[in-house]
């Protein structure tokens, strides 16, 4: 019979500690090369207008850089979402709604879109996985803004849900969305789903609702 190694003092098996680095490490490796294009290019910018390259070329290459960020974070943070144990505290929806709003915020503008919080309760306690929930958060945002048409807004708004006596955080943009990756909200998805919360995607609307904590 085939034994594993006992689990560490956090209860965290030792093979699960390797691929958590080996992940960490080509999430690196991936972001180090992305960062490097980008210095480059801000130092290109700061040469003379006469010897510096083409605007439109830096341009495409900033953005491809900046791709490559953003789906190494998401690589990461998918395979966190579906493998890391839960971690369930009390936390604020609504003050992680607005930290990320507020992550998204140069992100959208380089989109040529702005952002809004409607309406939102001073406080929206429930029992969840910060890191989690805050994952999904910031996955709804980026795929409306990648689906977003420039000159668009995207508003944000948290309430109480009727229907299942919790919380209903909804995500809008009343303009024509372009299609979007089959994969758009995967993380999302796969964080609600291990969450026990409720996601629905329609049309220009995504909206997530969880249940309420109360003391």
């Amino acid at each position: 019979m085939t034994r594993l190694a006992p689990s560490d003092a956090d209860g965290t098996h030792p093979a699960v500690r390797q691929r958590d680095a080996a992940l960490r490490f080509l999430s690196h490796d991936a972001r180090s090369s992305a960062s490097a294009i980008l210095g480059l290019i801000e130092l290109a910018r700061l040469r003379s207008p006469a010897a510096a390259p083409d605007a439109a070329l830096l341009h495409a290459i900033e953005d491809a850089a900046r791709d490559g960020l953003a789906r190494s974070d998401a690589f990461l943070a998918l395979a966190r979402a579906e493998s890391r144990a839960l971690r369930i505290e009390t936390v604020d929806l609504a003050a992680l709604l607005q930290q990320a709003v507020d992550g998204a915020w140069q992100p959208a503008g380089r989109q040529g879109l702005a952002l809004r919080m409607g309406d939102a309760p001073a406080a929206a306690p429930v029992r969840s996985d910060r890191a989690l929930l805050t994952a999904a958060l910031d996955d709804l945002l980026t795929g409306l803004i990648a689906s977003a048409s420039p000159g668009g807004e995207i508003e944000c708004e948290l309430g109480s849900d009727p229907a299942t006596r919790g919380w209903r955080l909804s995500m809008h943009d009343p303009r024509p969305l372009r299609p979007r990756a089959p994969d758009a909200f995967r993380l999302a998805r796969t964080a609600t789903a291990r969450l026990g919360a409720e996601l629905s995607i329609d049309g220009h609307t995504v909206a997530l609702t969880l249940p309420t904590h109360k003391e």
